[in-house]
């Protein structure tokens, strides 16, 4: 049968991956990507995020598995398939399917971010003792990571600019790992000089450090930088939208709308042919109003 001899290839590599797969997967990531050069100064962040790859595969198998069978169906009903073809290819099918199983981690005691143990290497082979990577702000995830085909969790850490220029410069990697699963590898930089003046003080920098504070909810520190980007360029949307969400941060409703809306207008005169609308913006805007 064409149908069998097309499909049996695909289980047998299918149950093997699956098979090699673990029940949820970490990505880590170090300021949104795998590789990161960072100065002898400047913060690192680093972001964890949870998902089952090996539920979201098996679903997508069996959905695959259910729509062949509705063609076998067909095919039967049309009398292209012998009864004992039918039975055979339906059996087949079936038996293939995937065990689709939800993947649970942490409690209410122990959070899964709490849980989360970093293993760094200098160099490629010298072990580090653990860096004092905390936790960047309140968590905004559940303390239980149900792991289902919509299960994804994500929670940042850090290590601050003045942890960093105690660790000695050169080239490490960095994993982490969850209830006997690790992560991808990434790979830090950090260099023997600080930042350079002239990079100090350009606004993607600026940026940067300003909501590296609002993070971590320094709000004094962030709104240095944030004054910063303003002064010396009084419409830079990024300023003006950090500007807001310190205000937030403070509690400070009123002037946080008046830059949330400032920002748009900005927004919307640097992009007049913009298709989409700027969604976060607007959403805040709204937000901000029913504060006031």
């Amino acid at each position: 049968m064409k149908a069998i001899l097309s499909l049996l290839p695909i289980c047998f590599f299918a149950n093997t991956f699956c098979l090699a797969q673990p029940k949820f997967s970490i990505t880590l990531k170090v300021e949104d990507t795998s590789a990161y050069t960072a100065y002898h100064n400047e913060p690192l962040i680093f972001t964890t995020s949870l998902v089952n790859k090996e539920l979201q595969q098996n679903l997508q198998w069996n959905r695959a598995a259910d729509a062949w069978l509705t063609e076998v169906a067909a095919d039967y009903k049309a009398g292209k398939l012998s009864k004992e073809e039918f039975e055979k290819e339906t059996e087949l099918v079936t038996k293939g399917k995937k065990e689709v199983t939800t993947a649970i981690v942490g409690t209410r005691q122990l959070p899964w971010f709490h849980q989360l143990a970093f293993r760094m290497f200098l160099n490629n082979d010298v072990a580090q003792d653990p860096w004092p990577i905390s936790m960047l702000g309140d968590p905004l995830t559940d303390s239980i990571a149900v792991l289902d085909d919509k299960g994804y969790f994500r929670v940042a850490h850090h290590l601050s600019p003045e942890q960093v220029t105690k660790r000695k410069p050169g080239t490490y990697k960095i994993q982490v790992l969850l209830a006997g699963v690790w992560s991808n590898t990434v790979t830090v930089k950090i260099r023997q000089e600080n930042i350079p003046a002239q990079i100090l003080k350009t606004e993607n920098m600026q940026l940067r450090l300003g909501n590296y504070y609002l993070q971590g909810k320094d709000a004094l520190k962030a709104m240095e930088y944030a004054t910063n980007v303003l002064k010396k360029s009084p419409a830079d949307i990024g300023g003006l939208v950090l500007r807001g969400e310190i205000y937030i941060l403070e509690n400070k409703y009123k002037p946080a709308l008046a830059d949330f809306k400032t920002a748009l207008q900005h927004h919307n005169k640097r992009f007049p042919n913009l298709q989409e609308p700027p969604e976060y913006l607007l959403a805040t805007i709204e937000w901000l109003g029913k504060k006031q």
